[in-house]
């Protein structure tokens, strides 16, 4: 079972929302995947809630100090290839070094100069775990009438600060926001392709960014 860490120092980002909607496209492609969630707020869990308990991708909660504990349980069941964990802001370094051992660690940030301020502690924590190589920051929630210029604006300040920047962004979009209320995906519901399109495109730069990790870790290891 692989696993994907949503991680930042400032709530409100969108880690919820982009973990919960990765996760369901991510099923529609054929993973099997499992939503940790860490946060205190439990966003990930109420959008199951209200997705139905019955319903995939399941969400799992749990405390940071059991992290490691629902990991491997639920790699124990043998019924996931994807595990993705929802850490809280905040994130305490036990937290963090319990998904150091992920495979890819997702830092989704606003481009706003707060949240984007807020990236300098989560490069930080990153770096105490030695994992800033695993990760990839996502901006989000960038406006559709300057898209591209705030895109570029907030790349670079995140690249100056040392986190890999995604090239695919969210556009702050009311379909995200309709799809959260109803417990769906973006790609599960019509009226709004332009989401499902940045959705796919982010999920298969993700994927590509893990599948490149896993080749530099087995050369390493040769």
């Amino acid at each position: 079972m692989r696993t994907w860490a949503f991680v930042s120092q400032k709530g409100g980002v969108g880690k919820s929302t982009i973990s919960t909607q990765l996760a369901v496209l991510a099923g529609q492609m054929g993973e099997k995947v499992i939503i940790i969630d860490l946060d205190p707020q439990g966003s990930a869990y109420a959008w199951h809630q209200i997705r139905g308990s019955e319903t995939s991708p399941p969400v799992a909660r749990a405390v940071p100090e059991r992290l490691v504990n629902a990991m491997e349980a639920a790699a124990e069941l043998d019924a996931f290839t994807l595990a993705i964990v929802d850490t809280a802001p905040h994130t305490d370094r036990g937290a963090l070094e319990a998904v150091a051992e992920a495979d890819l660690i997702i830092c989704p940030t606003r481009p706003s100069n707060l949240d984007l301020g807020a990236m300098k502690d989560t490069a930080r924590l990153l770096e105490m775990s030695d994992c800033m190589c695993k990760a990839v920051a996502v901006i989000n929630a960038v406006p559709s009438s300057s898209a591209k210029k705030t895109y570029a604006k907030a790349a670079q300040l995140v690249t100056n600060i040392g986190i890999r920047v995604a090239s695919k962004y969210i556009v702050d979009r009311v379909a995200y926001t309709k799809a959260t209320d109803a417990g769906k995906g973006v790609t599960e519901m019509k009226g709004d392709a332009k989401a499902s399109d940045e959705i796919t495109a982010l999920w298969q730069e993700l994927l590509d960014a893990e599948k490149a990790l896993k080749r530099v870790k087995e050369v390493a290891n040769d």
